[in-house]
């Protein structure tokens, strides 16, 4: 039988415990591409949602969580392996001292009897349900997520910037230079400046026209990074560093495979311009080699690191900790996917003059699937009127088929003019049906 709780004064009772009763999930289709004809490359991700005893206004506290882009849904470690740990954790292991839910408590439940290595794909897993904690944890305390993170790890929003870019051009099978120049701007008539295209796929020369069809359409370099997927070997990719340097872009992300640092180290010492690494590298223990054997340069290069693929918020904390006490910047970050911050999302690079950013938290989500959940989120309880006007100015800016790498913030009144298909919208019209049945099924 659920418990009730209820909202006193526009506060909860501290005191009041939470267990995680259910946990739903289902593993769907994403794509790419804004073309429902273009193959989608067979990529997936989970959504789950973990569905409390805790109740607020008379509904249940449901938390959101996914598992990222990029790599592949993982329903069979988060039903076989995780969930059951989770649904098995008592009110007092994961209570904190500041609330009736403490998601760093949770996420050793997660990880009771893991072995140290072996990474693979459990960190994605992990890294989804840990998403979901602490949606979980925001709601109860009655907090946007952004403002919960920082009075939780005491910081202090200094600065009201936060970088994003536009990430896309993947290889199309037709006409790929015509589309690429159409997809970029598009980006552009949004008001991004700065973009992120895929290099390595095709021969070099290849990809070097594609660099100059899209730098037809920027103003310099510095507003265009390119992406090679670790596809490089050492010969390919000091080949490659050697030709893109007098384009001075903004980045040179993934040359090689993620654990071929000396690959990387001897690029770092042959292109004069940023790369960018940790998009791949999953723990702290792969970060701190990444640090020590890469050559990468400290608050030269960019760390592409991606939370939500880190085992969550937890190890990213202690990866940002780790590059801090290298002498690295927190500006030096742009997490892979978006992330959640003290600021409102503006386009734009973080500057050299900038004030740092003090980046809270990371989840890598996409814009669409950002603007999705937070949707959805807010339907499934009974939101604040300062919630639903949020909820609204993302249902405004919705334009899923922009891929955004970089800082949605849980408060953006950023305007999107475009207008999505029907086609588009079939994953979410799933994704929506499974969070109505498992509202539907805790409060039933």
């Amino acid at each position: 039988m659920l418990k009730s709780t209820y909202r006193r004064s526009g506060s909860v009772r501290p005191a009041d415990p939470v267990r995680i009763i259910k946990i739903h999930d289902r593993t769907v289709p994403i794509s790419r591409y804004s073309d429902p004809a273009t193959p989608a490359g067979n990529l997936t991700t989970t959504a789950l949602a973990l569905l409390t005893d805790f109740r607020m206004n008379g509904d249940p506290v449901v938390g959101f969580g996914f598992t990222s882009i990029g790599r592949f849904g993982q329903s069979g470690l988060i039903q076989e392996r995780f969930a059951p740990r989770l649904l098995a954790a008592t009110e007092n292991e994961l209570a904190g001292a500041d609330g009736p839910i403490d998601p760093e408590r949770a996420w050793k439940c997660l990880m009771r009897d893991e072995k140290p290595g072996g990474h693979g794909e459990r960190c994605v897993a992990v890294g989804a349900l840990d998403m979901a904690l602490w949606d979980i944890a925001a709601k109860i305390a009655g907090k946007p997520l952004y403002r919960f993170l920082r009075d939780r790890l005491g910081r202090t929003g200094t600065g009201n910037r936060v970088a994003v870019y536009a990430g896309g051009g993947y290889y199309f099978e037709s006409h790929d230079s015509e589309r690429l120049k159409e997809e970029v701007r598009r980006f552009l008539d949004l008001g991004y400046t700065k973009i992120k295209i895929k290099i390595g796929g095709r021969p070099l020369a290849k990809d070097i026209a594609r660099i100059e069809a899209v730098l037809s359409l920027l103003p310099n370099g510095g507003c265009l990074a390119v992406d090679a997927m670790n596809r490089y070997t050492t010969r390919d990719a000091l080949e490659t560093a050697k030709t893109l340097e007098p384009y001075s872009l903004r980045w040179f992300e993934d040359i090689c495979d993620p654990q071929d640092f000396e690959t990387n180290r001897r690029i770092a010492e042959a292109y004069r311009g940023a790369l960018a690494a940790g998009e791949a590298i999953f723990s702290l223990a792969d970060a701190r080699n990444l640090l020590r054997y890469a050559g990468l340069r400290t608050n030269h290069d960019v760390l592409v690191f991606d939370p939500a693929h880190c085992y969550g918020l937890p190890e990213f904390l202690r990866i940002i900790e780790a590059f801090e006490a290298a002498g690295w910047s927190r500006t030096a970050f742009q997490p892979q996917g978006a992330i959640y911050s003290l600021c409102r999302s503006q386009p734009g690079w973080i500057s050299g003059e900038a004030k740092e950013i003090l980046i809270i938290f990371n989840r890598s989500v996409d814009f669409r699937m950002t603007l999705w959940f937070k949707k959805v989120s807010s339907r499934c309880r009974n939101p604040r009127e300062s919630d639903s006007r949020h909820a609204q100015a993302f249902a405004n800016s919705f334009n899923p088929w922009l891929w955004v790498h970089k800082a949605i913030s849980a408060v953006t009144h950023r305007r999107c003019s475009k207008k999505t298909t029907a086609g588009n919208w079939a994953p979410f019209v799933r994704l929506y049906q499974f969070v109505n049945a498992s509202k539907n099924a805790i409060s039933g």
